[in-house]
This record gives C-alpha cells, structure tokens and sequence, in this order.
C-alpha cells in the first residue's frame, strides 16, 4: 500500500511541479506548445471571419426629398431613409443573380420612397376649384384599382378624412387647408403617400406598385405574406457598382471593414 502511495505522488510532483531542467523534455511540454501555436491560430481565425462578416458596401441616392441608403453585409442589409415622408431604417436579407438583387422587407407600411418615385402625375388643372380628382391604378396594367383606402392627415400626422376609390378608382378631395398628407393604400400595394399641397391645384393620378410577396406567411383563416420582395436591378454580380430601378441609381460610395 505505501509503495503504490509513493509511485503516485512522485508522478504528480513530476508532471505538475516540474522542478528540472529535464522537464523540457517531456512529451506534454511539446504538447502545450503545440496547443498553445493552435490557440492563436484559432484567435486569428475568429479575427478575419468577424472582420470580414461585419464588412459592408454602402449604396446611396440623395435627391430634393431626401437621402436613400442600403448597406450591404454579406447575406444581410441594412436601409436607411431621411426624407420627408420620415425617418426610419428597416433589415433583412438579400439575394443576387446576374441582372438582380432581392431584398427581403419585412415594413410592408414604409417601403423605400425611391421605390415609388414618380407614381403621382398631374393631369389637368382642377375642374372644380373646391375639389380635386384622384385617379388610381395600377402602374404596369394601368387598370383602375377600386375600394382602395385614402387617408387625408394633418401635419401632426393625426387623421382628417378618409375615403374609398370607387369602382373605376376615383376618389375625390374637397379643399382642406389643414390636410398635409395624403396616404393612399391597397392590399397587395406599395403604399404611395405625397404631400397635398404640391398637386392640390391639378387632378391627378397615382399609379400604385404592386409588391412581390416575401417568403414568411401568417393569418389563419386569411394567409397573407408578411414580407415583401423589393428588386434593383445590378450592373455586375460580381463587383455591383450601382443599384437601380425606374430611373433611380444608388451609386457605391465606400467599402470598410
């Protein structure tokens, strides 16, 4: 009993609290190094994958009515708007093949501005002085979209007066001073917005985009999408210099780690 005693503590004193030069020539001293030479290898690693994950390319368009942004992360994006609609940033994922990106967006209630630039159009000044003529339809088709929802706010945002477009997709609006904006939505839609005091002396129409539906579903009576598919089109799959859709061109500004 006391020589197994005597073995094991000389072998705990040996390979723990070395005490001799000799110890450098033990197997496990080889070991740690290698361990060691792995380790830092491994932080090195872990460096270059987070830096290169976190890169990003960042795309911008800038006009009168504000600064329009994505930035770009390797499967992921990040957009950013300042305009006079608002101010507010939405995430999500992208895809790209030769002539496309897709973004996934989840905020159905505040696509892009640019995305919907242009879809107001004066038509002719307005027949009756007290009101005006909206005219809405759909951009590709051009077909009237009826029972969609006019909502008239004031400059607080808060709501005036809303409406229905009819069955051949007017509406009309009696003269209000105190209506700032007015919002115009359709299930299916982009939600096209401007504000009234830049068209309220002209008949208009508002051409509405209609929106690729996303992958995520919900709702169980009714399945509606929760997502929405928005496309740019990409002069390069491999080193896109610039994003653009009806006009509008989102030019690459800085690459950084």
């Amino acid at each position: 009993m006391n020589e197994y005693l005597c073995v094991t503590i000389y072998i705990i004193s040996y390979l723990f609290v070395p005490q001799r030069d000799e110890r450098y020539n033990h197997p496990l001293y080889g070991i740690r190094l290698k361990m060691k030479h792995e380790h830092q290898i491994a932080i090195f690693l872990l460096i270059t994958l987070l830096l290169t994950s976190c890169s990003k390319t960042v795309y911008t368009y800038s006009d009168d009515d504000g600064t329009s942004k994505f930035k770009l992360y390797k499967n992921n994006y990040k957009y950013i708007e300042n305009s006079k609609f608002g101010k507010f940033s939405a995430t999500g994922t992208y895809e790209s093949t030769d002539s496309l990106i897709s973004f996934v967006y989840r905020d159905k209630a505040r696509i892009p501005y640019t995305y919907k630039i242009d879809n107001v159009q004066k038509v002719d000044k307005c027949k009756n002085a007290n009101s005006q003529i909206i005219r809405l339809m759909d951009k590709h088709s051009k077909s009237p979209i009826p029972f969609a929802s006019i909502i008239l706010k004031d400059i607080k945002g808060d709501i005036i007066n809303g409406m229905d477009t009819n069955m051949d997709g007017i509406a009309i609006i009696e003269e209000d001073i105190n209506i700032y904006k007015v919002e115009i939505k359709f299930i299916g839609y982009s939600k096209q917005e401007f504000l009234y005091n830049e068209f309220d002396e002209y008949d208009i129409d508002v051409q509405l985009e209609e929106l690729k539906p996303g992958g995520r579903m919900a709702g169980e009576c009714l399945i509606y999408y929760t997502d929405v598919i928005l496309e740019y089109e990409i002069d390069n799959p491999i080193e896109i210099t610039k994003l653009q859709r009806n006009g509008i061109v989102y030019e690459k500004q800085i690459v950084t780690p």
